[in-house]
């Protein structure tokens, strides 16, 4: 999903445009989006982009590489970190960031409060009324498998709001 306000990476294949270069999305409007370059040689022009052709969340191989290297120097030395994930985050945004926090594994050790995030929503869907009515035609396995889903939907889309 894009978002406005957001940074994203083009992926398309419009030879208009470099492929990688990364662009804030300025406005959004069904599929396509007005973005501000920021890289490569459309840098500060504006331009109207097919949203197919832009990732929000993943950087382009070469960028995430650096902004990991950089994250990664820093931590040797413990006073740095802050100091480099703020060099980060102000060179990249917070997809930069994140995407360095992941390369760098410590994004990994965070997957039991997730989980419990999952499970505490998907217990709480359970025992919702309107859910228990529609989801009553389905076996129990069934069920859990779609109680799943829609726990990791409403996640997701409560990022987006």
């Amino acid at each position: 999903m894009i978002i406005e306000g957001r940074k994203a990476v083009y992926t398309g294949d419009d030879l208009s445009f470099e492929h990688g270069a990364s662009c804030t999305v300025l406005a959004l409007s069904g599929l396509a989006a007005h973005v501000q370059w920021l890289d490569g040689p459309r840098t500060g022009s504006v331009d109207l982009v097919d949203t197919t052709s832009l990732s929000q969340g993943v950087l382009a191989p070469s960028m995430a590489t650096q902004i990991s290297e950089e994250f990664d120097a820093s931590l040797d030395v413990e006073a740095s970190t802050t100091t480099s994930a703020r060099e980060a985050y102000d060179a990249y945004g917070e997809d930069g960031l994140l995407a360095a926090l992941n390369e760098a594994g410590h994004l990994a050790t965070l997957t039991p409060y997730v989980e419990d995030a999952l499970g505490g929503l998907t217990a709480s869907l359970r025992h919702d009324p309107g859910l228990s009515v529609a989801l009553g035609f389905l076996d129990d396995d069934e069920r859990e498998t779609v109680l799943s889903a829609v726990a990791r939907t409403l996640l997701i889309e409560s990022e987006a709001s």
